[in-house]
């Protein structure tokens, strides 16, 4: 069977699973509290983490191999939608200064 991996990025908590490809079951759920704090950079690298994490565990409950077919990203606006890139999320601290940096680094997530 495949699976995907869902991200929801919120400005509360960061919350990925792995789910079956169906969308019937889901493994390595993993939440943490998302850290407004370190702004742009730091919020891609506990995505990053989280993503390992779920994959783990995931890994753990179906055996060592899993055949990973795509990764879903949700995360508050606003968005463009026909380059998928995140312009300014509201749960990073970027400010004017930093829109360019925050462009990049969201839409290599």
């Amino acid at each position: 069977m495949s699976y995907v991996v869902g991200v929801d990025v919120g400005g509360t908590n960061v919350v990925v699973g792995t789910l079956s490809e169906d969308g019937s079951s889901i493994y390595g759920l993993v939440k943490e509290p998302t850290d407004l704090e370190g702004g742009p950079y730091q919020t891609v690298d506990q995505i990053t983490r989280l993503v390992l994490a779920s994959l783990s565990s995931a890994r753990e409950e179906l055996g060592n191999s899993i055949e990973v077919i795509g990764v879903g990203i949700g995360s508050p606006g606003p968005l463009n939608t026909e380059s998928g890139i995140v312009l300014l999320p509201s749960s990073s601290r970027a400010d004017e200064s930093d829109a360019n940096t925050s462009r990049v680094i969201w839409s290599t997530v």
